[in-house]
């Protein structure tokens, strides 16, 4: 991490996921009064009939305090230059920055973001050092899907059936008790239960819940999961005592992250980032101003609106390669798997991990993308990247109790003095703080699972419960949009 100067600060990178791909970068990063200017770009973007790509922008500041503090940013007055739009969500925890239309490389000159000091209690910002991040997401656009696909292992279905059940409404109250419905009332108001009995509509406890994301409404994802560059600037920006509860120390299973706190760094930063916790991911997810995503959400953003596919990967279908993957540049912004496989899924699990034995870089199969179809990228219906395999997907399960109070409330870019996420009714809320993980879960398989867990619809392990780190447990957050 580069050293701060007064007044001109310094900006932090979130490393390339697309080997001469996305490259996504802040830089030249000045403030002054309450306005803060900087330069974005990054690679590939789109704008278009489906969706588009965006930047989450967050900033830290420190002063007087030694400790970096999240920037509360106004809801209005930021000046986007032309051919951009900047939206703003009403808690001013950052802004999404995006392309109109088009698609290409964006360079953005000149960002200015209106600074809500007297939210911060700052009436002078002379002296005042900033961090700006910023991190790519997909917009996933409000309307129906299909959750589901009546073939995978505990798969949703609608009541009665083996069918997949259509989203079709907002919000989806989902309820639990000793009631009866008939199964056209079950279906019509969205109710589901799993092939498991995960949810038991017949149960002994009730949820009435309208808030609870089921993916129908629009929400950013982020395109890649974390990256270990990623966590290791997270780590950076915590107090000595915060970093202690966050830090996984391993150098198994090709984590690289080490160093010194505030000096901790990856030696493969775009790699993705492993060894973390549903209480890690639910820490960073705060930091940042998002929140975790739930299973429905899960499938949404694999699935969109297209018509399901049993047992389907996140591309969309069952075709997947089964060669042990040969890596070059191994563990570089460019790291490149030299024998994907062509017309069919790529993507990290047990047997094209061979013998290396962790995750890949984030991206990794999307290198040479405009050569290539959604299926050999390994990407969802809406361009995001590793929603199969690679690490696992860590989300808020619907077969508990727990999970269903959910509150889909954001993080507020804080953490409790022990580095512990503090979000009302996110999972694992013990005495107000994310030190458990009750109501969690984990989608879409990893690089040491099999092809079985890769699948779109797979529940295996939706509402497992589990505190660990481990060697291909990753984050991946959202947010509502604005």
């Amino acid at each position: 991490m580069k050293n701060c100067k007064r007044l001109l600060f310094i900006f932090l990178t979130f490393t390339s996921c697309w080997v001469m791909g996305n490259n996504i970068q802040v830089s030249n990063a000045v403030v002054s009064g309450n306005t803060i200017t900087f330069n974005l770009s990054w690679e590939n973007s789109w704008n278009n009939a489906t969706n588009h790509d965006a930047a989450w922008v967050l900033i830290k500041y420190r002063f007087p305090s030694p400790n970096w503090q999240h920037v509360i940013l106004q809801t209005s007055g930021h000046v986007a230059p032309a051919g951009y739009t900047i939206d703003t969500p009403s808690d001013g925890i950052g802004v999404f920055i995006y392309r109109n239309s088009g698609l290409g490389n964006n360079d953005i000159q000149g960002v200015q973001l209106a600074w809500n000091l007297a939210a911060n209690g700052i009436t002078n910002t002379d002296s005042i050092q900033i961090k700006v991040f910023a991190i790519e997401m997909v917009y996933v656009p409000e309307g129906p899907f299909y959750l589901g696909d009546g073939s995978s292992t505990g798969s949703f279905r609608q009541v009665a059936t083996n069918t997949p059940a259509l989203i079709s409404t907002t919000p989806i109250i989902v309820k639990c008790g000793n009631t009866s419905y008939d199964d056209a009332q079950l279906e019509g108001n969205g109710i589901l239960v799993d092939g498991d009995g995960g949810i038991d509509m017949l149960g002994t406890t009730s949820v009435n819940n309208p808030n609870y994301p089921t993916g129908y409404k629009a929400f950013y994802c982020m395109k890649y999961e974390i990256s270990q560059g990623q966590y290791a600037d997270f780590l950076n920006t915590l107090t000595a005592t915060q970093c202690v509860t966050r830090y996984p120390i391993t150098t198994a299973n090709r984590y690289t992250i080490s160093g010194n706190w505030p000096y901790l760094a990856a030696t493969a930063p775009d790699r993705a980032c492993n060894w973390l916790s549903w209480m890690d991911g639910c820490a960073y997810t705060d930091w940042a101003g998002l929140r975790p995503m739930t299973e429905l959400e899960f499938e949404k953003a694999c699935r969109g609106p297209l018509p399901v596919v049993a047992g389907e990967y996140a591309w969309g279908n069952t075709s997947i390669h089964n060669v042990a993957a040969i890596l070059i540049n191994n563990g570089s912004p460019n790291e490149l798997v030299s024998n994907q496989g062509v017309g069919v899924g790529n993507v990290s699990y047990d047997v094209t991990d061979g013998s290396l034995d962790g995750p890949l870089r984030c991206g990794i199969f999307a290198a040479g993308a405009l050569n290539k179809t959604r299926v050999e990228t390994g990407a969802s219906y809406y361009g995001i990247m590793e929603m199969s395999g690679n690490v696992w997907e860590r989300s808020v399960n619907l077969g508990s109790t727990t999970g269903r109070y959910y509150s889909a409330l954001h993080g507020n870019g804080s953490l409790n003095a022990a580095g512990n996420a503090d979000v009302n009714v996110w999972p694992g809320l013990i005495s107000g703080a994310v030190t458990g993980a009750d109501g969690s879960g984990f989608r879409g398989g990893s690089w040491f699972g099999t092809t079985t867990y890769l699948r779109a619809s797979d529940r295996d392990y939706a509402s497992l419960v589990s505190t660990v780190r481990d060697y291909d447990i990753g984050v991946r957050s959202v947010r509502s949009a604005p």
